[in-house]
């Protein structure tokens, strides 16, 4: 397996931007919220997305995988069929938060021949379905823990990185976050809400927002803004 690209994360934030355009060339319309992740997978960057089952690793399920092409197959994004009345059902915004992680691999990661395949699991990413004391970042924590990195740890903060910014780019969340209520879990422009404008889960949301560094969430869930959202801003140049 060849390593990982060498990646800071504004390239990660400039491809999606790039990704998220080339969706309103095809559409001929502006893009909005939720992001059409699916639509944006298969018809942009030609990755259908497809249920199927997908067998459970030692510790965790598996929600979804990053299918290489090969032996004459094209690659495509598999979603765990035996999810659908449990982990799919319960998470919200699980799905779109799945197909856009899996997008990133597809982008970054993929390798002409190979058909051995990356997945998301409730495990790798523990944020993105419960809280714990590291849900904010749970990439660094393990780095802190592991020592060294390895390669898998690049790739799955890539395609991490990549589904934060696809999902929830700033020209369409940063408007949201200036009508205030995001210092709250419930009610209008609360977290909840907004995890539903977005069409992701909530910590995917909360992480994305703590890495923008527009709030802090300690481990006893007490929300606190951190910066004022700037006003008027521009979408990144290409």
């Amino acid at each position: 397996m060849s390593r990982p690209p060498v990646l800071y994360e504004r390239d990660i934030e400039l491809q999606a931007s790039e990704v998220l355009e080339a969706y309103e060339r095809l559409s001929g319309s502006p893009i909005g919220l939720p992001v059409p992740i699916e639509r944006i997978a298969h018809q942009v960057l030609d990755l259908p997305v497809v249920w199927e089952p997908l067998d459970s690793l030692p510790g965790k399920e598996v929600v979804s995988k990053y299918k290489h092409a090969g032996f004459g197959k094209p690659a495509y994004i598999a979603l765990n069929e035996r999810l659908i009345n449990t982990s799919f059902e319960q998470y919200r915004g699980l799905e779109n938060t799945a197909i856009a992680h899996e997008t990133g691999h597809g982008i970054f990661h993929a390798e002409r021949g190979r058909v051995s395949q990356l997945n998301f699991g409730l495990a790798d990413a523990e944020e993105l379905v419960s809280f714990t004391t590291d849900f904010l970042d749970p990439f660094a924590e393990a780095l802190v823990q592991r020592g060294p990195v390895e390669d898998d740890w690049w790739r799955e903060w890539q395609a991490h990185t990549f589904m934060r910014y696809v999902l929830m780019p700033r020209f369409l969340v940063e408007p949201l976050l200036r009508q205030g209520g995001y210092d709250q879990w419930k009610g209008a422009g609360g977290l909840y809400d907004l995890r539903d404008r977005c069409g992701v889960t909530i910590s995917a949301l909360v992480t994305h927002l703590s890495k923008m560094k527009c709030i802090h969430v300690d481990k006893h869930r007490v929300i606190r803004k951190v910066t004022p959202v700037a006003v008027g801003q521009a979408r990144l140049a290409m």
